[in-house]
Protein backbone atom coordinates (compact mmCIF):
# COMPACT_ATOMS: atom_id res chain seq x y z
CA UNK A 1 0.00 0.00 0.00
CA UNK A 2 1.13 3.72 -0.47
CA UNK A 3 2.71 4.44 2.54
CA UNK A 4 0.85 7.37 3.64
CA UNK A 5 -0.42 8.22 7.35
CA UNK A 6 -3.07 5.32 7.57
CA UNK A 7 -5.85 7.87 8.32
CA UNK A 8 -4.61 10.24 5.77
CA UNK A 9 -4.59 7.16 3.48
CA UNK A 10 -8.30 6.14 4.65
CA UNK A 11 -9.65 9.73 4.06
CA UNK A 12 -8.19 9.66 0.59
CA UNK A 13 -9.14 6.51 -0.35
CA UNK A 14 -12.56 6.98 0.99
CA UNK A 15 -14.42 8.02 -2.20
CA UNK A 16 -12.64 5.00 -4.87
CA UNK A 17 -12.74 2.43 -1.59
CA UNK A 18 -16.67 3.06 -1.38
CA UNK A 19 -17.24 3.85 -5.52
CA UNK A 20 -15.08 0.74 -6.72
CA UNK A 21 -12.91 -1.53 -4.25
CA UNK A 22 -15.15 -2.25 -2.04
CA UNK A 23 -16.97 -4.16 -4.51
CA UNK A 24 -13.87 -5.57 -6.60
CA UNK A 25 -12.41 -6.58 -3.13
CA UNK A 26 -15.50 -8.60 -1.70
CA UNK A 27 -15.49 -10.21 -5.75
CA UNK A 28 -11.83 -10.97 -5.55
CA UNK A 29 -11.29 -12.34 -2.23
CA UNK A 30 -14.58 -14.37 -2.31
CA UNK A 31 -12.41 -17.70 -3.69
CA UNK A 32 -9.10 -17.19 -0.98
CA UNK A 33 -8.65 -20.52 0.57
CA UNK A 34 -6.13 -22.21 2.92
CA UNK A 35 -3.66 -21.02 4.64
CA UNK A 36 -3.83 -17.24 3.57
CA UNK A 37 -0.83 -14.49 3.68
CA UNK A 38 -1.72 -10.75 3.54
CA UNK A 39 1.00 -8.47 2.49
CA UNK A 40 0.56 -5.11 2.74
CA UNK A 41 -2.59 -5.41 4.90
CA UNK A 42 -2.61 -1.78 5.88
CA UNK A 43 -5.75 -0.53 7.78
CA UNK A 44 -7.19 -3.73 6.98
CA UNK A 45 -9.46 -3.12 4.33
CA UNK A 46 -9.92 -6.79 3.02
CA UNK A 47 -10.48 -8.26 6.62
CA UNK A 48 -14.14 -8.08 6.49
CA UNK A 49 -14.37 -9.61 3.04
CA UNK A 50 -12.71 -13.31 3.10
CA UNK A 51 -14.90 -16.07 3.06
CA UNK A 52 -13.17 -16.98 6.42
CA UNK A 53 -15.03 -20.78 6.26
CA UNK A 54 -12.86 -21.79 3.70
CA UNK A 55 -9.82 -20.27 5.52
CA UNK A 56 -6.87 -22.78 7.59
CA UNK A 57 -4.95 -19.51 8.79
CA UNK A 58 -4.83 -15.73 8.24
CA UNK A 59 -1.49 -13.95 8.45
CA UNK A 60 -0.82 -10.50 8.09
CA UNK A 61 2.31 -8.55 6.95
CA UNK A 62 2.38 -4.83 6.87
CA UNK A 63 6.21 -2.45 7.13
CA UNK A 64 3.67 -0.31 8.94
CA UNK A 65 1.71 -1.62 11.31
CA UNK A 66 -1.10 0.61 12.46
CA UNK A 67 -2.20 1.54 15.85
CA UNK A 68 -5.05 -0.46 15.52
CA UNK A 69 -6.51 -3.17 13.33
CA UNK A 70 -10.27 -3.99 13.68
CA UNK A 71 -10.18 -7.82 13.69
CA UNK A 72 -14.25 -8.50 14.77
CA UNK A 73 -14.79 -10.25 11.43
CA UNK A 74 -12.16 -13.12 12.47
CA UNK A 75 -13.43 -16.04 13.91
CA UNK A 76 -12.00 -16.80 17.03
CA UNK A 77 -11.23 -20.02 16.06
CA UNK A 78 -9.18 -18.94 13.29
CA UNK A 79 -5.17 -18.73 13.66
CA UNK A 80 -4.17 -15.56 13.29
CA UNK A 81 -0.70 -13.53 13.28
CA UNK A 82 -0.20 -9.76 12.30
CA UNK A 83 3.54 -9.35 11.67
CA UNK A 84 5.70 -6.04 11.09
CA UNK A 85 7.68 -7.13 7.62
CA UNK A 86 8.36 -6.65 3.64
CA UNK A 87 7.54 -8.35 0.68
CA UNK A 88 11.02 -8.28 -0.09
CA UNK A 89 12.29 -10.12 2.92
CA UNK A 90 9.36 -12.45 3.89
CA UNK A 91 10.17 -14.57 7.45
CA UNK A 92 8.43 -17.52 6.27
CA UNK A 93 9.27 -20.99 5.27
CA UNK A 94 9.44 -22.19 1.54
CA UNK A 95 6.03 -23.13 -0.25
CA UNK A 96 3.85 -22.23 3.51
CA UNK A 97 0.72 -20.30 1.95
CA UNK A 98 -2.17 -21.76 -0.21
CA UNK A 99 -2.94 -18.05 -1.18
CA UNK A 100 -0.93 -14.72 -0.92
CA UNK A 101 -3.08 -11.98 -1.21
CA UNK A 102 -2.05 -8.05 -1.94
CA UNK A 103 -3.81 -4.77 -2.88
CA UNK A 104 -2.29 -1.88 -3.80
CA UNK A 105 0.83 -2.23 -2.50
CA UNK A 106 3.95 -2.67 -4.77
CA UNK A 107 3.40 0.87 -5.98
CA UNK A 108 5.97 1.34 -3.74
CA UNK A 109 8.10 -1.43 -3.84
CA UNK A 110 11.03 -0.65 -4.23
CA UNK A 111 12.46 -4.07 -6.05
CA UNK A 112 9.33 -5.63 -7.90
CA UNK A 113 11.12 -8.27 -9.11
CA UNK A 114 12.39 -8.88 -5.30
CA UNK A 115 9.16 -9.00 -4.15
CA UNK A 116 7.42 -11.32 -6.85
CA UNK A 117 10.42 -13.60 -5.98
CA UNK A 118 9.31 -13.88 -2.39
CA UNK A 119 6.13 -14.42 -2.67
CA UNK A 120 6.91 -17.49 -5.20
CA UNK A 121 8.72 -18.46 -2.75
CA UNK A 122 6.52 -18.95 0.32
CA UNK A 123 3.59 -19.92 -2.08
CA UNK A 124 2.94 -23.58 -2.20
CA UNK A 125 3.19 -24.93 -5.54
CA UNK A 126 -0.82 -25.28 -6.44
CA UNK A 127 -0.83 -21.82 -4.89
CA UNK A 128 -2.32 -18.91 -6.32
CA UNK A 129 -1.81 -14.90 -5.84
CA UNK A 130 -4.98 -12.13 -5.57
CA UNK A 131 -4.41 -8.78 -5.97
CA UNK A 132 -5.62 -5.45 -7.07
CA UNK A 133 -3.03 -3.18 -7.80
CA UNK A 134 -3.33 0.62 -9.62
CA UNK A 135 -1.35 0.86 -12.65
CA UNK A 136 -0.46 2.61 -16.03
CA UNK A 137 -3.56 3.09 -18.00
CA UNK A 138 -3.85 2.06 -21.26
CA UNK A 139 -6.82 5.08 -22.04
CA UNK A 140 -5.29 8.52 -23.01
CA UNK A 141 -5.70 11.62 -21.42
CA UNK A 142 -5.62 8.80 -17.92
CA UNK A 143 -1.66 7.15 -19.50
CA UNK A 144 -0.06 10.59 -20.20
CA UNK A 145 -1.12 12.31 -17.09
CA UNK A 146 -0.16 9.04 -14.96
CA UNK A 147 3.05 9.23 -16.66
CA UNK A 148 3.35 12.69 -16.21
CA UNK A 149 2.56 13.23 -12.54
CA UNK A 150 4.80 10.11 -11.45
CA UNK A 151 7.99 11.94 -10.56
CA UNK A 152 6.29 14.46 -8.43
CA UNK A 153 3.53 12.39 -6.96
CA UNK A 154 6.74 9.50 -6.04
CA UNK A 155 7.94 12.76 -4.26
CA UNK A 156 4.72 13.15 -2.62
CA UNK A 157 3.48 9.95 -1.64
CA UNK A 158 6.20 8.08 -0.01
CA UNK A 159 7.86 6.58 -3.54
CA UNK A 160 4.15 5.33 -4.86
CA UNK A 161 4.73 5.11 -8.64
CA UNK A 162 0.99 5.70 -10.77
CA UNK A 163 2.85 4.17 -13.81
CA UNK A 164 3.82 0.29 -13.12
CA UNK A 165 2.78 -2.51 -14.85
CA UNK A 166 2.55 -4.87 -12.51
CA UNK A 167 0.37 -7.46 -14.75
CA UNK A 168 3.65 -7.92 -16.58
CA UNK A 169 5.98 -7.82 -13.32
CA UNK A 170 3.60 -10.96 -12.26
CA UNK A 171 3.79 -12.38 -15.63
CA UNK A 172 7.88 -12.23 -15.71
CA UNK A 173 8.16 -13.76 -12.16
CA UNK A 174 7.23 -17.02 -13.71
CA UNK A 175 2.96 -16.89 -12.33
CA UNK A 176 0.25 -17.56 -15.42
CA UNK A 177 -2.88 -15.27 -15.26
CA UNK A 178 -5.71 -17.39 -14.57
CA UNK A 179 -8.38 -13.62 -14.96
CA UNK A 180 -7.59 -10.22 -14.61
CA UNK A 181 -9.94 -7.25 -15.51
CA UNK A 182 -8.90 -3.27 -15.49
CA UNK A 183 -11.19 -1.05 -14.26
CA UNK A 184 -11.82 2.43 -13.07
CA UNK A 185 -10.17 4.32 -15.83
CA UNK A 186 -8.45 1.00 -16.92
CA UNK A 187 -6.02 3.13 -14.06
CA UNK A 188 -6.47 -0.43 -11.40
CA UNK A 189 -6.24 -3.98 -11.94
CA UNK A 190 -7.98 -6.97 -10.23
CA UNK A 191 -6.95 -10.80 -10.67
CA UNK A 192 -5.30 -14.14 -10.02
CA UNK A 193 -2.23 -15.44 -10.81
CA UNK A 194 -1.48 -19.44 -10.46
CA UNK A 195 2.41 -20.12 -9.33
CA UNK A 196 3.70 -22.69 -12.36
Amino acid sequence: MCSFNHKVYDSFMAPIERNRLQQKRKLLLEEVAGDVLEIGFGTGANVKQYSYEQLDSLTLVDQQLPDYIDLRPVPKKLPVEVIKGDVMWLPFEDEQFDSVVFTLLFCTVEDPAKGFEEIRRVLKPEGRIYFIEHVEPVEQPYKYLFNKLTPAWRRIAHGCTLNRDTVHAIQRAGFTLVEYHRFYRSSFVSGVAAKV
